[in-house]
C-alpha cells in the first residue's frame, strides 16, 4: 500500500513537471527531491518513523487534493515553487534583495512533520539561480491560519551539503535564524537533533 501511495505521488509530480518548462536545473532539482522523499520514508529514527506512518495514511488524500487545487502562487516567473510538493499552497514575494515564501501545509500533518517536509523542500528551493541572487529568504510555514515556524536564511551562508536528509537540513539550518517556532515543532526538531 505504501508503494502505491508513493507511485501516486511520483506520478502526480511527473504530470506537474511535464506541465512546467523543461529547464535542466528544474529537472535536476526535482530528481534530487524525489530521492530525498524516498530516503525520508526509510528513516530509521523511531519518532520520525511513527510520524511518517501517520503521514503516509493521508498521502493519497493529499495527492488527490493537490491534483484538484491550484497549488502554486508566485509573483516571480523565475522562481519554481513546484518543489513544495507537501504544501497546499505556496506564495512567493520576490523583492530585489529578499524573497519571502509562505508555505501553507495541510492541517492533516502534525506540526513537526510539516516543518520537516518544508525544510527538505527549502534545501532544493535555495539552489535556484534567482534565489542565489538575493541576500536573504524568509520562509513562513503555516498550518491552517497559524504560523508554526518562520525562518530567515542568509543566502551567502547556505552551502548545499551531502545528499543525506540530516545533512540537507543541517545545510539549511546552518544559514538560518529562527524567527518564530511553535513549541511542538521545537520539540520535534530537538528530538531529531535538527536544531
Amino acid at each position: 500500500m505504501k508503494n502505491v501511495k508513493h507511485f501516486i505521488l511520483i506520478a502526480s509530480l511527473v504530470l506537474v513537471i511535464q506541465g512546467c518548462s523543461a529547464e535542466k536545473e528544474h529537472e535536476a532539482i526535482q530528481n534530487q527531491h524525489q530521492e530525498v522523499i524516498q530516503t525520508e520514508d526509510n528513516t530509521t529514527n523511531e519518532d520520525a518513523k511513527s510520524a511518517d506512518d501517520e503521514i503516509n495514511s493521508d498521502t493519497k488524500t493529499l495527492v488527490e487534493e493537490t491534483e484538484t487545487e491550484e497549488v502554486v502562487v508566485s509573483e516571480s516567473q523565475d522562481i519554481d515553487t513546484s518543489i513544495f510538493i507537501y504544501a497546499n499552497e505556496v506564495e512567493v514575494t520576490d523583492n530585489l534583495d529578499h524573497i519571502k515564501v509562505v508555505i501553507h501545509m495541510s492541517e492533516d500533518f502534525d506540526k513537526g512533520k510539516a516543518v520537516h517536509h518544508a525544510l527538505n523542500e527549502i534545501y532544493f528551493f535555495l539552489q535556484q539561480d534567482r534565489v542565489k541572487e538575493v541576500n536573504t529568504a524568509t520562509f513562513e510555514v503555516m498550518s491552517g491560519d497559524i504560523t508554526i515556524t518562520q525562518l530567515t536564511v542568509d543566502i551567502s551562508k547556505f552551502e548545499p551539503g551531502e545528499f543525506i536528509i540530516e545533512k540537507m537540513i543541517d545545510s539549511v539550518m546552518n544559514a538560518t535564524k529562527i524567527d518564530k517556532m511553535d513549541d511542538e515543532v521545537r520539540g520535534y526538531g530537538e528530538n531529531l537533533k535538527f536544531w
